[in-house]
């Protein structure tokens, strides 16, 4: 349901472009109110706006015919009717906006700390790659030289008084 439609663009009906005018102004005032604004918040605003203002001029009706004539009462049913419409879209768009917003700061928080547990998995592996080079360094400089300790340790007896018969 595109909004301008909904909010009543272009009308050639000066009540009704009024009834619409106050729509778009409703409409503006709650969004910037609201915590989020993605299409499916502006769409449910929209409704809202248009049910409010609907309700308005009903009101507005009724209050203009004698009060208590069948047509005084009809329009204060059909701003009733409006005002009820109007009353259950602003729950449902208060919940909806402020669960779109807690769940885009979820997603957007969930990845910033995937990011900073990205970022310290790479220095921990650059730690570990720097410490690997250093032990590199610190090892024997031939093979020979590391096996002549493994065959002496092999070979000696560290408790001499067994070897004599």
């Amino acid at each position: 349901m595109p909004i301008a439609k909904l909010l009543g663009r272009d009308i050639a009906d000066p009540v009704a472009a009024k009834v619409a005018a106050d729509a778009f102004r409703t409409y503006g005032a709650e969004l910037r109110e609201l915590p989020h604004d993605g299409p499916i918040v502006r769409s449910l605003c929209a409704q809202h706006a248009h049910h409010v203002a609907l309700a308005a001029f009903w009101a507005a009706q009724a209050f203009d015919r004698v009060l208590g004539t069948p047509e005084s009462i009809a329009a204060e049913e059909r701003a009733k009717l409006h005002g009820q419409r109007a009353e259950r879209l602003a729950v449902t768009l208060l919940d909806v906006a402020g669960r779109m917003a807690t769940s885009t700061k979820d997603t957007r928080a969930q990845s910033d700390l995937l990011r900073e547990g990205l970022k310290r998995l790479e220095a921990s592996r650059a730690q570990s790659a720097a410490f690997a080079l250093e032990e590199d360094e610190d090892a024997p400089a031939s093979a020979e030289d590391g096996q002549g300790r493994a065959d002496d340790a092999q070979t000696s007896n560290p408790n001499p008084e067994e070897d004599a018969p």
